[in-house]
């Protein structure tokens, strides 16, 4: 921080270690970052005064040394603080208020920080309104309402930059790796459903659509151990994404409208049996009927997995409301277009389920019902 160009850098250093600390729920790092917050004004104040009580020795020999891809990270890094610095007076304001919080998200809307921030709320066991004391590093409660607004200041800030750039900036963030608390919304029961269904069937290839970071799809890329095709239609979750697996020579990711790539795909693969995930419904633009419609008359041996569905019987799962007539409920499936397929729910109640809770479905086509009705993760499924 002492090395950092001016006040507004150092804060966002400091606030990017109070991020890390509450990442890492590591007891000695909760109480460094407890001595460094009690230190804050003293430490920041070097910035005004230039006085400091520690030595400030500036960037090592060696740091000038780096290699070419430390070097680019650290050009985005200056790039994210240079469009950071205007919201520093903001970002003041927030951390010495400690009961900032940020807006209530809307029923069935996922709002593009608030997976990190239930994740963290989570794992630290802290309800994130909770009413802090008057102690400046309480509980690691602070860490997240901290990090839930940065998360809001980061987001403000990148729109000024070109959604690739954007994408490029996010890979500098650990947390975005686990958006959603992991694989799947980070919810192992669904993960345990996904790995029977792959040891019950012989899939040939695996396609997803709505990569957004790449984190479940890494996890079928694993699981599977077959090609992987995937679709984005935000340029700054593909620009992410396509460079995060990269190093995955299975993975094919790609950019568009999910539907004419589900036809394309449709078309060449026809005679393979797959593995189908559906999380493209993000937007006023909802595509999964018309995604099924593909799916259902391009695939005679397919298994189809929806995320934020509607669970009947189980308000505990959450779901995906998008107005009159785009509630993911089986309302919603396209009546003709799936008959003789099958549905199942989880088995396993929302209680018992980890993670963001958000529920599932899985369709099956005709000819593959009777192996998926045998999972036991599975409730007893029923055809269309």
């Amino acid at each position: 921080m002492y090395a950092a160009k001016n006040l507004h850098a150092a804060r966002w250093e400091l606030v990017a270690f109070y991020q890390h600390a509450a990442e890492a729920d590591v007891p000695e790092l909760n109480r460094l970052a407890k001595t460094v917050s009690t230190w804050e004004t003293e430490i920041l104040n070097y910035h005004v005064t230039g006085i400091s009580n520690g030595t400030n020795r500036g960037p090592e020999p060696h740091r000038r040394e780096a290699s070419k891809d430390r070097t680019r990270d650290a050009q985005l890094r200056e790039l994210s603080a240079q469009v950071v610095a205007p919201l520093g007076r903001d970002m003041e304001h927030s951390i010495n208020c400690s009961n900032q919080r940020p807006p209530p998200t809307p029923h069935g809307v996922k709002p593009s920080y608030q997976g990190e921030f239930r994740r963290s709320s989570q794992r630290t066991g802290h309800d994130d309104r909770a009413t802090p004391s008057d102690d400046r590093w309480n509980s690691p409660a602070k860490l997240v309402r901290m990090r839930a607004y940065l998360g809001k200041v980061y987001e403000h800030a990148l729109r000024a930059l070109p959604p690739g750039v954007a994408g490029r900036v996010d890979l500098l963030w650990p947390s975005y790796r686990d958006s959603w608390g992991g694989p799947l919304n980070g919810q192992v029961l669904r993960q345990e459903i996904v790995r029977d269904l792959a040891g019950a069937i012989q899939f040939d290839r695996v396609i997803e659509t709505g990569t957004y970071r790449g984190t479940s799809t890494e996890f079928f890329a694993k699981v599977f151990d077959l090609p992987v095709e995937t679709i984005e239609a935000n340029r700054r979750y593909f620009s992410y994404s396509s460079r995060r697996l990269r190093t995955r020579p299975e993975v094919s990711v790609a950019f568009g409208d999910s539907r004419p790539f589900l036809s394309r795909l449709a078309k060449a693969h026809a005679h393979q049996t797959v593995f189908i995930y559906l999380d493209a419904h993000w937007a006023e633009d909802l595509p999964l009927a018309e995604e099924l419609g593909v799916i259902a008359g391009g695939w005679l041996r397919a298994v189809v997995m929806i995320d934020d569905f509607q669970v009947p019987g189980d308000p505990g799962y959450g779901y995906d409301d998008y107005g009159e007539g785009k509630v993911l409920s089986e309302e919603y499936l396209p009546g003709n277009g799936l008959r003789g397929w099958g549905i199942f729910y989880p088995s396993a109640s929302a209680f018992n389920e980890t993670g963001s809770k958000r529920g599932s479905v899985v369709l099956a086509s005709p000819s593959l019902v009777e192996a998926v009705d045998a999972l036991a993760q599975l409730q007893a499924g029923r055809v269309l």
